[in-house]
């Protein structure tokens, strides 16, 4: 964070990609997120959720199942959970003039592509 801050009083127009989004632990809210960010400066932000393929997924929930985060963590694989965290994390981002984009803006149509070549 302290990286980025000095990036933005430089004058460079900082990014975050905060992907895969994962829920928030110990009390962190959407807001207390957009709030560093954007106490550090960031001006654009680009999140996804957790890709469940090749095991991703299975990887995370053996690894937290001893932590006492063990709960919140899990929440990751709960599409309607990280929809509407997204959603939250995207509204508070904008509140604090973040430009915010998720994963589902950015789709691409197929065959999009070509006809912009």
């Amino acid at each position: 964070m302290r990286c980025l801050r000095q990036l933005a009083d430089a004058g460079l127009t900082t990014f975050v990609s905060f992907a895969p989004a994962y829920p928030p632990t110990g009390g962190v809210t959407p807001e207390g997120i957009a709030d560093a960010f954007s106490e550090a400066g960031v001006t654009k932000m680009f999140t996804r959720s957790l890709d469940g393929r090749w095991g991703a997924l299975e990887a995370i929930e053996t690894a937290v199942r001893a932590s006492e985060l063990r709960e919140e963590l899990s929440r990751i694989g709960d599409p309607e959970h990280m929809t509407a965290f997204t959603r939250a994390l995207g509204d508070a981002c904008q509140a604090r003039g973040i430009s915010f984009r998720g994963s589902s803006e950015l789709r691409v149509e197929e065959g999009s592509a070509a006809r912009r070549s």
